[in-house]
């Protein structure tokens, strides 16, 4: 999903066939479904995780991050062979194309502006400490953004809360900060300190007012959820899979919520593909169904 979505906002591109290898492991049940696991368990091809996360916007590329990337790559269509394969041998085909062909609406929606109040141990901070959290969050934002790198890579979480609780006042004090580089640039250093004395003279941010997200549902929307999970559970263990496999959680608690009481009518949410509507749109309109009429009884 996140190569859909990248591949979208930096160039627009969409597609109409995609075949996930990920999803097409999970949805028979391998227990060990990542790339790396899956090459060193049917190819014997062992991946170095270390160059995963290695920094691959720097030029030239070594030897090593070009013999990643080829191996990431190489095996692919003979691994969707074998996939495919055993989809079909599992009755499980029909199943992943309705998967993949949700795949095909994937786009890119802007995020909202990153929020400090989103930080564990905000809750441990007096007023002064929080105004001074929000001056080094801001500048470690402006940072990632003016170097386009993600803001852990400027500056850990850890490591912020850090210096909005102590709030170091000499560059002695600052370079004693547990997950600041010890060779820490001069400038830096100085512009960090500057950045606590500005949060020292701000006045302590006030707590996001979040907008309603929906209403909460009612105790039978919930009993009829409890009921759906509760079968999805059962599913999934039969199946030997994860539960969202069979449904997401989003999925069940719409169900609850609409309370389909046809097959036609579960067929108008647009919830479930052709498989999933064959193998488990019964059972769900059988649980609605009941639902309902333990509700009607308890009006009664």
């Amino acid at each position: 999903e996140n190569d859909l979505l990248l591949l979208d906002r930096d160039f627009g591109i969409r597609f109409q066939h995609i075949f996930d290898t990920l999803w097409a492991a999970r949805i028979l049940g391998w227990q060990r479904p990542s790339l790396a696991s899956i090459l060193e368990e049917h190819f014997g091809v062992k991946l170095d995780k270390r160059w995963q996360r290695t920094d691959w916007g720097r030029r030239p590329l070594t030897p090593e991050q070009l013999s990643y990337a080829r191996l990431d790559t190489h095996y692919l269509l003979a691994l969707r062979d074998l996939l495919a394969r055993q989809l079909q041998q599992k009755q499980r085909w029909q199943e992943a194309l309705d998967m993949f062909a949700e795949l095909v609406h994937i786009r890119w929606q802007e995020k909202p502006r990153p929020d400090m109040w989103r930080l564990r141990g905000l809750r441990e901070l007096d007023d002064q400490q929080l105004a001074v959290c929000q001056a080094l969050f801001d500048w470690r934002e402006k940072q990632a953004q003016r170097r386009n790198r993600p803001p852990f890579k400027i500056m850990r979480n850890e490591t912020l809360l850090y210096l909005a609780r102590r709030q170091p006042a000499t560059l002695a004090e600052l370079r004693q900060t547990p997950g600041l580089p010890r060779r820490l640039p001069p400038h830096v250093a100085r512009r960090i300190l500057q950045v606590i004395r500005k949060g020292q003279r701000a006045p302590a941010p006030a707590p996001p007012v979040h907008p309603s997200r929906g209403s909460m549902p009612s105790s039978a929307e919930r009993a009829v959820y409890e009921t759906l999970r509760a079968w999805r559970s059962q599913q999934a263990q039969k199946r030997g899979v994860d539960a969202d496999v069979i449904l997401t959680n989003h999925v069940l608690m719409t169900l609850a919520r609409q309370h389909p009481q046809t097959m036609e009518e579960l067929a108008a949410l647009h919830l479930l593909g052709e498989w999933k509507m064959q193998q488990y749109g019964p059972a769900i309109i059988d649980i609605c169904r009941k639902a309902g009429k333990k509700e009607t009884a308890g009006k009664d």
